[in-house]
């Protein structure tokens, strides 16, 4: 599970350990404080969207490969072990969290050393927000299209077609909504206490569908009234339970990066906190409620749906999000059925490495120990991918290597012995 110290061990070595604890969501308040952020008790595989102002995914593509993290652009082949660069952004392998976390190190160190602008925050994108997909853009996903095997075994097993059942179902709703008094005292209690999310109706409370990166996650609202709003026609609005230390910003704010606020902000400045990130990991669903045609009616609690009928009814509704590339389509499949099984696509070791923490004779050692360092023809050690150093302290003997890559703002004294250099954008 990522914690705080894993987490801060991170920041230290980083070149940005600013830029990386903004994106990571970690924000320390003025009592000195410390959120942890959207990773902080991750404890499952994920795949990490981030987005990238104005994105070139050849360019990007090839800028992460010249620094040995392997990437394939949307135009290029299909590859689910790499990241995906798109026109908006990056997606990351399914893998561990550790790994991906120290992948985000290196990325945010690679991107800031070529002058690569990401904007909005990372986002951890688990099992429960992984989608299927299909190549179809449409505004309504109309489940009655797929030829879904679930969807088939509800209906056989309820001798029934999908629109009767599907028509009783709203009937029973419809006439058991909530009043608009009833709605607007439970949004009044629980203001500020629970937040909601408001979309198109579906199997999975947790969906990330957005089509970029700076999106990819679950949109929230500390009221009721305003979830509501985006559950149009046929929706739903799920509530969920807020984190200890749960950040808000206003309209737009968490796309575009803006630095996220606790409740007492919005409380002492009289601001309306529009929107929150929320994740599985850290905000417990507690409800969903059905929103047909503006009213709304309650059909699980935290404890599942309150019937099998309305449990069934959601799973006539699986969630499909519709890329509008057909390398995604195939990508979120195949992460589909792998997150359910826990595995992975692919392994990473963090390339980051800050030799005033450890010296460069015990590093190559704990390298070659995962055969990361090898001895090449010349008699030095060779790393199968380029190194990225924070710093270089006066003394270091880096001769014994073969080649390195040097990010950020580095000073070299008299006495420092270095190898051949390439791609070195210190000073």
């Amino acid at each position: 599970m990522l914690d705080e110290n894993y987490l801060q061990k991170t920041i230290d070595k980083s070149i940005d350990p600013d830029g990386l604890r903004h994106y990571l969501g970690i924000f320390v308040d003025v009592t000195g404080k410390t959120d942890w952020g959207s990773f902080y008790g991750l404890d499952e595989n994920c795949s990490v969207s981030l987005g990238i102002q104005n994105c070139n995914p050849d360019k990007v593509a090839e800028v992460l490969n010249a620094y040995k993290i392997p990437a394939v652009s949307v135009n290029g082949e299909f590859d689910t072990a790499r990241i995906l660069v798109t026109e908006t952004g990056i997606k990351l392998p399914l893998q561990r969290p550790e790994e991906a976390v120290a992948e985000i190190n290196d990325i945010v160190n690679v991107l800031k050393a070529n002058n690569i602008e990401i904007v909005g925050y990372a986002h951890p994108v688990t099992k429960d927000g992984i989608t299927k997909s299909v190549a179809i853009r449409d505004a309504q996903i109309d489940c009655s299209r797929f030829d879904d095997a679930e969807i088939k075994e509800i209906l056989a097993r309820r001798q029934t077609t999908f629109d009767d059942f599907v028509g009783n179902q709203l009937d029973d709703a419809l006439s058991h909504s909530m009043s608009v008094a009833d709605v607007d005292e439970m949004t009044k209690a629980n203001y500020m206490k629970s937040v909601y999310r408001g979309g198109t109706l579906g199997n999975q409370p947790y969906a990330t569908v957005a089509e970029k990166e700076c999106k990819d996650f679950v949109y929230a609202s500390p009221s009721l009234n305003t979830a509501r709003g985006y559950s149009k026609g046929l929706g739903a609005s799920y509530k969920n339970e807020m984190s200890p230390n749960q950040k808000f910003t206003k309209d737009f704010g968490l796309e575009r990066g803006v630095d996220k606020r606790n409740t007492e902000y919005f409380a002492k400045t009289g601001q309306t906190p529009y929107e929150t990130d929320v994740y599985p990991h850290q905000n417990k669903l507690k409800a969903v409620y059905l929103s047909v045609d503006g009213q709304i009616y309650k059909i699980a609690d935290e404890n599942g749906y309150i019937s099998k009928e309305w449990e069934d009814f959601v799973n006539l509704h699986p969630t499909k999000s519709m890329p509008s590339n057909y390398q995604e389509v195939v990508r979120n499949n195949k992460f589909f059925q792998l997150s359910k099984e826990g595995k992975t696509t692919s392994e990473y070791k963090g390339k980051t490495y800050d030799l005033k923490s450890q010296s460069i004779d015990d590093y190559i050692k704990e390298q070659m120990s995962h055969d990361a360092v090898s001895v090449g023809k010349s008699g030095k050690y060779t790393t199968s991918y380029p190194l990225i150093l924070k710093d270089i302290p006066n003394g270091a003997n880096l001769s014994d290597l073969e080649a390195c890559y040097l990010v950020g703002e580095v000073s070299v004294g008299k006495d420092v012995s270095l190898p051949k250099i390439v791609g070195w954008k210190g000073s």
